[in-house]
């Protein structure tokens, strides 16, 4: 109704009605929504497949597509409690999942990535050993446990980034992008032609934009 309302208030076709951002999408599997909506504004469950609602992966999307993979500058095999007191005055908030025991050692790891460049309590390191314990402005310490895994400088380590971190990095120009396979090569091994069902909401919005 106030789609027609505004048509005739202002005499021009509304060619658009956006409702929603990644959080509707589940809605529009669904049929949940009125089919008049025929724009989303796709962020998060475009580029890495979460199910906002369920907290889970869209189901044919994937969670993978962005690995943030950064330079190992130190490793040593330290002690893995503060040695003295620590005043809480940090610029940056905690990013330690849990306290050491008393006498616990082992290797970390001094990574070119900080606070600066994105949200690094946001990052998961893809091998399960590994935990961050540790961020300055532009240095992030990752623990790899009783055994250092022959990580060594110069080595990379990986990440899993959650969206938020995500756009902090892309707009990062410091932090390099490499897209692979190419485009290129990735539309040259798709081999899949088979046509999109799309909901009725979908097809009745691209008619009315045809029209």
């Amino acid at each position: 109704m106030y789609r027609e309302l505004l048509e005739l208030k202002f005499k021009r076709k509304v060619p658009l009605i956006s409702a929603g951002t990644s959080i509707a999408l589940p809605l529009l599997r669904d049929g949940q929504l009125p089919a008049c909506v025929n724009h989303f504004r796709i962020g998060e469950s475009a580029f890495i497949g979460t199910d906002l609602l369920n907290g889970d992966s869209l189901a044919g999307l994937r969670d993978d597509a962005f690995t943030l993979e950064v330079e190992v500058v130190e490793v040593k095999e330290k002690s893995m409690a503060a040695s003295g007191e620590t005043n809480g005055m940090m610029p940056f908030r905690s990013v330690a999942t849990d306290a050491p025991e008393p006498g616990e050692r082992g290797y970390r790891a001094i990574t070119t990535i900080g606070q600066l460049d994105t949200d690094v309590s946001e990052l998961t390191p893809l091998d399960p050993n590994h935990r961050i314990v540790g961020a300055s402005s532009d240095m992030t310490v990752v623990s790899l446990g009783a055994n250092d895994g022959k990580i060594s400088v110069g080595e990379s380590i990986k990440f899993r980034p959650s969206y938020g971190a995500l756009v902090r990095l892309m707009l990062d120009k410091y932090v390099d992008k490499v897209v692979t396979p190419s485009v290129e090569r990735f539309t040259k091994n798709v081999t899949d032609d088979r046509e999109v069902d799309l909901p009725p909401v979908i097809t009745e919005s691209i008619k009315q934009l045809k029209d």
